[in-house]
């Protein structure tokens, strides 16, 4: 996420409704989120120049935090209501969805196991795309427990 940009100028009709399947899609949207730290310090009197910065992060900061808000779906919004940081509600969507789940793990895997090779196009490529359909799947953080009962004749 950038963190210089202005939510002001991101083109909304980019951005796609978050309803908790489409994670990968709507994490190449740059909503632009304020730097992590916020500009004024706990400790003295701050300047004009601090107050007025702190006033910049604070606006920039809502109208993130608002995008987000707005583009998540209704029955997800729990994630991010609670939130006043823009940093925050990402962080809250990226933990529950970043990861793909068993569904997720098994198209992976599928993918992978249902992949070819072509002779007509160049071996480079193809062999780069199983690469990275084999980190998909390795990147899979679920574990799959197969228990097999007795049988009975």
């Amino acid at each position: 996420m950038s963190s210089s940009s202005d939510p002001t100028k991101l083109a909304t009709s980019t951005i796609p409704q978050f309803d908790g399947t489409n994670y990968k899609k709507c994490s190449t949207v740059t909503v632009p989120v304020p730097g992590l730290a916020r500009p004024i310090a706990a400790t003295g009197t701050p300047t004009a120049t601090e107050i007025a910065a702190q006033a910049a992060w604070d606006e920039k900061n809502d109208k993130a935090l608002g995008i987000i808000q707005l583009y998540v779906a209704q029955n997800l919004l729990h994630l991010v209501d609670d939130k006043f940081l823009a940093l925050d509600a990402w962080t809250a969507i990226k933990a529950g969805y970043e990861k793909p789940g068993v569904v997720g793990a098994f198209v992976a895997f599928q993918k992978l196991f249902n992949a070819q090779l072509s002779d007509s196009s160049v071996l480079g490529p193809q062999l780069n795309a199983l690469t990275e359909q084999s980190n998909q799947v390795n990147a899979v953080s679920c574990t799959i427990i197969i228990s097999i009962g007795k049988l009975k004749k």
